[in-house]
């Protein structure tokens, strides 16, 4: 999910000022905010490189989900949060109740 103020952090959490990232992308700031709000792809993908991070880096994960880093903080993907969500351990039981029954069917 895109939102503007969890890239505004990343971008600060990294180091930069906004304004420094408009600068190196040579917009004024206020069309760098507008795009951002916007939800600008495009954008988004700039930034990231500006900042030397992955785009789903600066996507909020969706819920259950979180942003993975190794010892040395780099970046290593979205992963589900453990503990695993009642919701989702209610789909996994329910689907390996199908495959048991399906397989007691073929028998």
């Amino acid at each position: 999910m895109i939102d503007y103020n969890y890239i505004s952090k990343k971008i600060k959490s990294k180091g930069f000022k906004l304004a420094d990232v408009a600068n190196t992308l040579g917009v004024q700031y206020q069309t760098l905010n507008k795009n951002l709000k916007n939800n600008s792809l495009d954008t988004i993908q700039k930034v990231s490189e500006v900042i030397g991070v992955s785009f789903f880096e600066l996507l909020l994960p969706p819920e259950g989900f979180a942003h993975f880093y190794d010892e040395q903080g780099h970046w290593l993907g979205i992963v589900r949060k453990y503990p695993y969500s009642q919701e989702a351990d209610s789909v996994h039981m329910k689907e390996q109740f199908q495959q048991e029954e399906t397989k007691e069917i073929e028998k």
